[in-house]
C-alpha cells in the first residue's frame, strides 16, 4: 500500500486504485522503475510511503521526490489516491439445516454442478427471499428473524422435502459470508431426526459423521458451521 501510494502520487494517477487496469499500470510502472538493487529500492519506496508520503497529511516539503512529483506540482497530493465509494453489495438470505440422526450423523446435500458452490456438499438450504417463506421473513433484511412461525415452516418444509421426521431444536445467530458480487446472510437450524432416517441418495443426499463430513468438498461457511460442532478437533 505504501509503495502503491508513492507511485500513484508521483505519476498523478487519478483512476480507481483497485481497478484491474490501474493495478496493471502500477505493476508496469514498478517493473520499469525497479533498479538492479531491487531490495534497497523496495525498502526505500516503502519507507517513503510510510514516513513521508503518508495517506493523510503527506510531508511534501520533506519528500526527495517533490521536484518531480506530478501530484505535488498539481497541488493534488491530498486528493490522491482517489477514494471510490462503491454501492453496497446485494444481500441474499438462507437458512441451513443441521439435522442429526440418532447415531449422531448429519445430512449433507450435493449442490448442482452449476451455480454457487457447484458440485460441493452442503447442508440442506431454504431461501427466504422467494416463495412462501418470504411472507414470514422481514423484507427489510436486518436481521433474519427467529419466530415460532418460521421454525414451524422450516420444520414442515424440510420434513416433507427430505422425507424425515424432524424436530427443530435451535436457530443459531445470524452469520455472514461475502462473495465477490453479493453478501450471504444465513442462520443454521439445528434439528433432531426422530425414528428411521431416509436412505442415502447416491446422487444428492448422504449421511456423514461430523469428522467425515469435514473431509468432503464443502463451502467455507458450511465448513465453519461443522467445525463449531467440534468435529474438526
Amino acid at each position: 500500500a505504501n509503495a502503491r501510494r508513492v507511485l500513484i502520487r508521483s505519476h498523478a494517477i487519478a483512476a480507481d486504485p483497485k481497478a484491474t487496469t490501474t493495478q496493471q499500470w502500477l505493476w508496469t510502472l514498478a517493473s520499469a522503475l525497479t533498479p538492479e538493487d531491487a531490495h534497497g529500492y523496495n525498502q526505500a519506496i516503502q519507507d517513503l510511503g510510510a514516513m513521508i508520503c503518508t495517506p493523510r497529511q503527506p510531508r511534501c516539503p520533506d519528500c526527495p521526490l517533490a521536484s518531480r512529483c506530478k501530484a505535488h506540482a498539481q497541488g493534488r497530493s491530498h486528493a490522491l489516491p482517489v477514494t471510490v465509494h462503491r454501492p453496497p453489495k446485494p444481500q441474499r438470505r438462507a437458512f441451513f439445516l443441521l439435522a442429526a440422526d440418532p447415531e449422531g450423523r448429519i445430512l449433507l446435500e450435493k449442490r448442482p454442478d452449476s451455480g454457487i458452490w457447484g458440485g460441493l456438499w452442503c447442508l440442506p438450504q431454504a431461501a427466504p427471499d422467494s416463495g412462501e417463506l418470504s411472507n414470514l421473513c422481514n423484507d427489510t433484511l436486518p436481521p433474519l428473524e427467529d419466530t415460532p412461525a418460521i421454525r414451524q415452516f422450516l420444520q414442515e418444509a424440510w420434513s416433507r422435502s427430505l422425507r424425515l421426521d424432524l424436530r427443530l431444536t435451535a436457530l443459531e445467530e445470524e452469520q455472514r459470508h461475502v462473495f465477490t458480487h453479493f453478501q450471504l446472510r444465513f442462520r443454521c437450524a439445528h434439528a433432531r431426526v426422530l425414528g428411521s432416517t431416509v436412505a442415502d441418495s447416491a446422487a444428492t443426499l448422504r449421511w456423514y459423521r461430523p469428522a467425515d463430513a469435514l473431509a468432503q468438498g464443502l463451502p467455507t461457511p458450511i465448513r465453519r458451521i461443522l467445525r463449531n460442532l467440534g468435529g474438526g478437533r
